[in-house]
């Protein structure tokens, strides 16, 4: 993600943190803009963490529960490393 003000770069680590804090706003370091997820980030990131716990549910229902949750945090952390990538924002005016 780029700063629209500045063009300044917005790390992945930084959008990756907004996610995990409760959707959090970023600054951009450079120039102060701030940026918030769109209601569509927030829908996408319910279904990261939503589908895979029906997936578990519903295909490992004769597993131990310590299975299904090293499973499930497993699979939701992977799914969000590739929240930075896909999410967009929108800037704080």
């Amino acid at each position: 993600m780029k700063c629209d003000r500045c063009n300044n770069k917005i790390s992945y680590l930084n959008t990756l943190k907004s996610f995990w804090v409760g959707y959090k706003r970023i600054k951009c370091k450079q120039c102060g803009a701030t940026y918030e997820h769109t209601i569509v980030n927030r829908l996408i990131g319910g279904f990261i963490i939503g589908i895979p716990l029906l997936f578990i549910l519903i295909f490992y229902a004769e597993a131990t529960i310590s299975f299904k949750v090293i499973i499930y945090f497993s699979v939701v952390l992977l799914l969000s490393l590739l929240y930075p990538l896909i999410f967009q924002f929108k800037q704080v005016k």
